[in-house]
């Protein structure tokens, strides 16, 4: 089926003013469109129509010299609204500051955190004169124990001074303070393994319980120096 034309389709290389056909067979809302450039470099997609009625004067910088302006971002021509207008949108605009921006300085690494030993081992006091290594940092409400953090765990820190030094503590015996029965002391040389009875037996034989009149209470208890 032929349909009746008043003019034919244009070629590549025809030439409408300051136009030249680059592309043809385009569509633009199901009409007939052809790609053409501007003797100044211009390109752009314009229906036939336009191209054989109005478009004759060539591209806006060309038919409007002192009105037009090259964005600073892209480079196209554009009508700026102003003087001071540099970029023809403002994503030219938003994309050409970016650009510009000083790049971000490179993050400063981060020191190694210490082990877990370490971090113990820098709260204990290991310089008293009377041989205990007394812990300087948190404790127990209960009986003055020094308190370490592990994760989501508390733990004393006497035990945690005996596994640091000897191992795990086996299941069913405690850490207790055989020479100098000071509560904050992390002195390995100073604890020993035993059970609940021992350690209550320990007591009782060294009057320290509380209604046996010892001399201990956590507010008036001295070490005393023990010889190695």
């Amino acid at each position: 089926m032929s349909c009746n034309r008043k003019h034919p389709l244009p070629k590549v290389g025809e030439r409408f003013a300051k136009w030249t056909v680059t592309e043809t067979a385009l569509h633009v809302d199901e009409k007939p469109a052809v790609r053409v450039r501007c003797d100044c470099g211009t390109e752009r997609v314009s229906l036939e129509s336009n191209l054989r009625r109005s478009d004759t004067r060539g591209c806006f910088r060309c038919a409007h010299p002192a009105r037009s302006a090259e964005c600073r971002r892209c480079g196209e021509p554009f009508r700026p609204r102003s003087a001071a207008a540099e970029f023809c949108s403002r994503s030219c605009a938003a994309n050409y500051r970016v650009s510009r921006r000083a790049p971000k300085p490179a993050p400063t690494p981060r020191a190694p955190r210490p082990s877990m030993a370490d971090r113990f081992w820098a709260k204990v006091d290991r310089t008293n004169a009377s041989g205990c290594w007394e812990w300087q940092g948190a404790r127990l409400k209960s009986g003055g124990y020094g308190a370490f953090r592990i994760g989501d765990k508390t733990v004393r820190a006497s035990r945690l001074a005996w596994e640091l030094t000897h191992g795990p503590v086996p299941e069913g015996l405690i850490v207790r303070h055989l020479a100098c029965d000071n509560p904050p002391c992390c002195n390995p040389a100073h604890l020993a393994l035993g059970t609940m009875q021992d350690n209550v037996d320990d007591k009782d034989r060294k009057g320290r319980g509380r209604n046996q009149g010892g001399p201990w209470t956590r507010k008036n208890w001295k070490p005393t120096a023990v010889s190695s």
